[in-house]
């Protein structure tokens, strides 16, 4: 019974693989389920002392790229993102958003020790510097980052803390964005190694001017526009910024001003990383920035890797 006999290995190679695909299927479900419990998408906290919330992206599947933005003076982590909206895009892109604080100076305002031109007014040695980098090893033990993905950014106070990362830690880090913020003219402590470098300024910033000014009588001078994008095209082997390349593109980033108010200008670098420099046409060192914001920076950050 020739026929039989087949119908029957047949049957029973059927029963086979399903028990097969069954256990795959299972297996497949607990590894997922048992990632979900290791990586919970849920924020959380690290460093007790001074607390930094952690934003997880929606899927993870491995080491993650990281960002860590710094607000401004008097503000916080939170005030950051009320400002910024960056959580939401963060996630959606698969990226670790991080919102620290900075200490409270002897007048009890918020500040990152980026240096005496802003905001050290106090003359506090607290080391910010150590402090951040600490905060991606924190970070990396719950959730793994990506080591060639170190993202920073930072408006204003934070921009020139940003500066300052870029300065002294440029081997860890991947890129920069300086959003109404510069840095002291001296730099000191400031050998970097070729690191992306994305400024961005509201050509009316009253308050961290674009030419470079003094914000207190004893305070250092703050570098120009001009001067960082000269120092960073050094640094990036990017040639001339003056004057700037073609404008590349018009975005439109901030609500009140009409149309694509802000042109982009992107550098040739013969390093593999990247200068640009976004001027808003007509803002001011807090515009009103729009949804478009969010998904532009994370396309130029993502783009960026050691």
């Amino acid at each position: 019974m020739p026929g039989r006999t087949t119908k029957m290995r047949v049957r029973m190679r059927s029963s086979v693989l399903l028990i097969v695909f069954a256990l795959l299927g299972l297996t497949l479900s607990t590894n997922v389920t048992e990632a979900a419990n290791k990586y919970p998408h849920t924020s959380f906290v690290v460093d007790t002392k001074r607390p930094a919330t952690v934003y997880p992206p929606a899927s993870y599947k491995g080491p993650a790229p990281i960002l860590i933005s710094l607000h401004g003076y008097t503000s916080s982590g939170s005030g950051q993102e009320s400002y910024m909206k960056m959580k939401s895009e963060a996630s959606k892109r698969g990226v670790i958003y991080v919102l620290p604080n900075g200490t409270k100076d002897g007048a009890g305002n918020a500040f990152w020790n980026a240096g005496n031109s802003c905001c050290n007014f106090f003359g506090s040695k607290v080391d910010d510097v150590g402090y951040l980098m600490g905060l991606i090893n924190q970070v990396n033990a719950k959730y793994p980052v990506d080591r060639k993905r170190i993202y920073f950014m930072g408006h204003s106070n934070g921009g020139f803390m940003t500066y300052r990362m870029a300065c002294e830690r440029s081997k860890e880090i991947a890129a920069v964005i300086i959003f109404s913020g510069s840095v002291d003219t001296a730099r000191p402590n400031c050998k970097p190694v070729p690191i992306s470098v994305l400024h961005i300024h509201g050509s009316a910033d009253a308050t961290i001017s674009t030419s470079g000014a003094q914000l207190t009588s004893n305070s250092s001078v703050f570098a120009s526009v001009a001067n960082n994008l000269a120092f960073w095209s050094t640094v990036d082997s990017c040639g001339k910024t003056d004057p700037l390349p073609i404008k590349s593109s018009s975005l439109d980033l901030v609500s009140d001003l009409a149309g694509s108010e802000t042109s982009t200008y992107k550098f040739t670098c013969s390093t593999k990383a990247s200068l640009e420099y976004w001027n808003i046409e007509g803002g001011s060192h807090v515009p009103n920035l729009n949804s478009t914001w969010a998904p532009r920076i994370f396309d130029f950050l993502l783009s960026q890797h050691k």
